[in-house]
């Protein structure tokens, strides 16, 4: 009987705790984190009145209490709809084990979550269009997904997910071969239905999506291709004409590209094969496998970038390490307070031109490269790999600067090395 007193105790504890959240009203529960806090009780005060023998249970002191939210829900509700005698069955399966208790509150940040439409539609609509040869989007909340075909004309599907009283909507109009879809921004800010267009477009058109808060997905296309997103992401099998892509808190993956410029801040860029890309912007993760020509302008800085293998590079960055799996041609590159990695490198490699400040540098040179090699630094040194045979006709080191001059390998030089680097050092190897 004791017993029964304390557990229908503790439930009337947990009900008061859940109705209360209840009438704070319904929060979106998009985002799960997990902390840990011990819950302490002093049974003493709880029980003060109450004639029980707490040693039946454990020592007071040492009273602590595992909860896990998810048995307290399912048991508010038993006891809601059968009564305590019923929660009291429910307690006994909440762990009690003396190590604290794990909660999970949950959060909602309206500007990082990213709206998906998904599931059944409410409503769809199909429409086809002639004579069209440029087709741009301005979009929020919901996908674009895009197919190339061998039509003519165009034909787009819209799915609409419309919440309660509230419908999607969307604005088409054309003019002059341009064919403009806008959606509509009906809604509350925290509830807004949602559209996906499915469109299909004929060889060589243009497309340009402006999208937040959705995906884009697309086969190949042979037109040119432009997009700008927003927490959103993009995947393309190809892009086969000159193509842009801006983003910001995006992922954006692309198969082949031919001639690609991608900018942006806090975005993960993956390229596995182009001709050539020019990458800017801050805060950005980039990935390339296969690329002939790669620029990177002077606004780019911070993230890391990591190629496989690349023809020549040029560029400028800042607080970003680079790491080079392969180097074909050539590299022309400054870098501060980012490291610089070439692992490995063809025999046919002409020009190799770093300059670094605050960065370590480091070379992987083939065996049997001959190269000349000049190299300046400024609190660093030089160090080549006993590896190679090097002739120096010039080694100064006077103060703090370091004048290295010469050549690596016997044979008649192929290659050119200029290096130089303040306040770290540079490694051939």
């Amino acid at each position: 009987m004791k017993k029964n007193i304390l557990l229908t105790f503790l439930c009337c504890l947990t009900l008061f705790h859940t109705f209360a959240n209840e009438s704070a009203g319904n929060q979106p529960q998009d985002s799960v984190k997990v902390f840990k806090k011990k819950l302490n009780l002093d049974l003493d005060k709880v029980l003060d009145g109450i004639d029980i023998d707490s040693s039946q249970f454990m020592e007071l002191n040492d009273f602590n209490i595992n909860i896990n939210t998810d048995s307290i829900t399912a048991l508010a509700m038993n006891a809601a709809k059968e009564g305590i005698k019923t929660a009291k069955s429910s307690l006994r399966n909440l762990n009690v084990d003396g190590k604290g208790y794990t909660a999970y509150a949950f959060s909602y940040d309206s500007k990082g979550t990213r709206q998906r439409a998904e599931g059944t539609p409410t409503r769809i609509e199909k429409k086809s269009f002639s004579n069209i040869s440029e087709i741009e989007f301005f979009h929020k909340y919901g996908n674009i997904i895009v197919k190339e075909s061998n039509s003519s004309q165009i034909d787009l599907e819209i799915q609409y997910f419309d919440k309660r009283d509230q419908s999607a909507s969307c604005n088409i109009a054309t003019s002059n071969k341009l064919l403009s879809i806008t959606t509509n921004n009906t809604g509350r800010s925290n509830s807004k239905p949602q559209i996906n267009y499915i469109i299909a477009v004929p060889k060589n058109i243009s497309l340009n999506i402006n999208l937040d808060y959705g995906d884009v997905k697309l086969d190949k296309l042979n037109g040119s291709f432009d997009a700008n997103l927003s927490y959103s992401d993009l995947s393309a099998q190809a892009l086969n004409k000159a193509a842009s892509v801006k983003a910001r808190y995006s992922d954006v993956k692309i198969g082949e590209a031919q001639d690609i410029s991608i900018s942006g801040s806090y975005s993960d860029f993956r390229i596995e094969k182009a001709k050539r890309v020019e990458s800017s912007g801050n805060y950005n993760d980039c990935r390339f496998n296969n690329v002939q020509t790669l620029v990177i302008p002077k606004s780019s800085s911070y993230g890391d970038m990591k190629i496989g293998t690349i023809g020549s590079m040029t560029g400028q960055l800042m607080y970003a390490d680079i790491i080079i799996d392969n180097l074909l041609s050539d590299i022309d590159i400054r870098s501060s307070y980012g490291d610089v990695t070439i692992k490995g490198m063809s025999p046919k490699v002409k020009t190799i031109n770093v300059k670094g400040s605050y960065c370590d540098v480091a070379i992987g040179l083939p065996l049997n490269i001959s190269a000349t090699f000049d190299a300046s630094l400024v609190y660093g040194d030089l160090n080549i790999s006993k590896k190679y045979a090097v002739k120096y006709t010039e080694s100064i080191e006077k103060s703090n600067k370091v004048t290295k001059k010469g050549q690596i390998g016997n044979g008649t030089p192929t290659a050119t090395i200029v290096v130089s680097n303040n306040y770290a050092d540079i490694d051939i190897r």
